[in-house]
């Protein structure tokens, strides 16, 4: 794939004695798992596509096109997170967090609150 994240991702996912439940990125975070997942979508490798399909996928800051497969996806965007929404596929649905900007730090003002938004989101996607 030429991206070291997304193909060390995709060989954590390819491992048979790992079982992954959730994915969550940030960012660029985000896009990586989502080349990653299309390179497991490629392969058309039906035991390989299920496993995959069964994980959660939460992205923060950046809305991107996973491949139609897999449908068991949240999206988190700032409502002042202008970074992330240049960087974003806006028309896929996203849960808009107001007042929270790209980054996740606590301390600083506008940060997208990470714990909040898992804790307080119905079960499942």
């Amino acid at each position: 794939m030429g991206n070291s994240d997304s193909d060390t991702l995709l060989r954590l996912l390819l491992d048979e004695d790992r079982q992954i439940h959730t994915l969550l990125g940030h960012s660029k975070g985000c896009l990586s798992i989502a080349y990653a997942l299309q390179a497991i979508a490629l392969t058309r490798r039906s035991p390989e596509i299920s496993r995959a399909k069964e994980i959660e996928l939460i992205t923060m800051c950046a809305v991107v096109e996973f491949p139609s497969k897999f449908d068991r996806v949240t999206q988190h965007l700032g409502s002042v997170d202008w970074f992330g929404g240049m960087n974003s596929k806006l028309r896929n649905e996203q849960i808009c967090i107001p007042e929270a900007w790209h980054h996740l730090d606590k301390m600083l003002p506008l940060h997208l609150p990470v714990e909040q938004e898992l804790t307080e989101r119905p079960e499942g996607p």
